[in-house]
């Protein structure tokens, strides 16, 4: 993956052109493995990668697909994230960063009638909390419910980055390893295993049952003398 881009970026002229015509799916999973593989890199390994692949990434910004773009400025969002980490000064070693905070102004601003109405609205919503975390001025902050009494909090790009790769892999069961995966846990700090009620048995369901049914019962009852009365008056 990091050769098929640096590939690209010696190309000259090439660049940008295939920014608006690559393959979709190809381009995002790229990008999404290289955000994820960056999340466990040392400082060193982050900061090669970074200076290789950010004027790249930034020319996908333009790419006809809107989830193409959104991807791309989410990945430049966690880069700056890292970059910070590991240097305070960052932002005064990115090339033409008045530019780059210009074009994701735009983006976040973006109203170009010949795109999908659907496609601004997500557009803008994910820009605007990119630009704000590339300019410094904003945090992530999702709240993913795990269960009732549990609430998984992703404060940072490389969090919400790990976070979509276990929830693509595990689909609609990543809730159930959030609960009971020791090792899932540990990737977001949740701490052990919380201890679980003991479960319900069939003769409790029975039991629940037939209370609801009697409840019911009363109900109609009821409803029925009330009805009674109200024709004798």
């Amino acid at each position: 993956m990091l050769g098929q881009y640096r590939r690209q970026e010696r190309t000259a002229g090439n660049v940008e052109r295939k920014s608006k015509t690559s393959e979709p799916r190809r381009d995002n999973n790229s990008l999404s493995s290289i955000s994820l593989i960056l999340t466990i890199c040392t400082p060193t390994e982050r900061r090669n990668v970074v200076q290789m692949l950010l004027p790249t990434v930034r020319a996908l910004l333009t790419h006809s697909n809107v989830e193409v773009r959104i991807e791309a400025g989410e990945f430049i969002a966690h880069i700056f994230e890292l970059g910070r980490d590991y240097d305070e000064e960052f932002d005064s070693q990115v090339e033409d960063l008045q530019d780059l905070l210009d074009d994701l102004d735009k983006l976040q601003t973006d109203g170009a009638k010949f795109r999908a109405k659907r496609d601004r609205k997500v557009q803008r919503a994910s820009f605007r909390e990119i630009f704000a975390s590339v300019c410094g001025e904003g945090e992530v902050d999702e709240q993913v419910k795990i269960s009732l009494n549990e609430t998984l909090t992703l404060s940072s790009w490389s969090e919400r980055v790990q976070y979509g790769a276990i929830k693509e892999i595990l689909g609609t069961a990543t809730s159930l390893h959030l609960q009971q995966n020791v090792f899932v846990r540990e990737i977001f700090g949740l701490g052990a295993v919380p201890l679980r009620a003991e479960p319900v048995t069939r003769g409790d369901k029975l039991e629940m049952k037939k209370l609801n049914a009697a409840c019911h019962k009363a109900r109609q009852k009821n409803m029925l003398k009330q009805r009674d009365k109200r024709m004798f008056l």
